[in-house]
């Protein structure tokens, strides 16, 4: 399988949601968007489509959708971090950590 969201050629704003089932007999599906939001309401649907049939959907597809932060760490594999410890050991012992603190702070500016 694979989704493509595409703009419209013909039809300004309009977008639409292409599935190419290449496992089949390449059966493709159309789903038109239009209105508010449109590109969005299309990728989305692309990520979807592909992350309910367990086929994760492009690396480029997959940050730039109006998905919660759970699907997105759910398809790529991240867990839930349980041991906040593992962080630690960062800052090397004989570096300032007021001073590293300060650095950050003043190039915020």
């Amino acid at each position: 399988m694979q989704a493509e969201a595409l703009s419209s050629k013909v039809i300004p704003g309009e977008w639409q949601a292409e599935v190419v089932n290449y496992d089949g007999d390449g059966e493709v599906y159309v789903t038109i968007f239009s209105g508010p939001d449109a590109e969005v309401r299309a990728k989305d649907y692309c990520f979807r489509t592909m992350t309910d049939l367990g086929t994760p959907a492009a690396d480029d597809q997959q940050f730039f959708l109006n998905s919660p932060i759970e699907d997105l760490a759910r398809v790529q594999g991240i867990l839930p971090l349980h041991d906040p410890g593992v962080l630690s050991g960062g800052i090397p012992e004989n570096e300032d950590l007021g001073e590293l603190l300060r650095d950050i702070y003043s190039a915020r500016r």
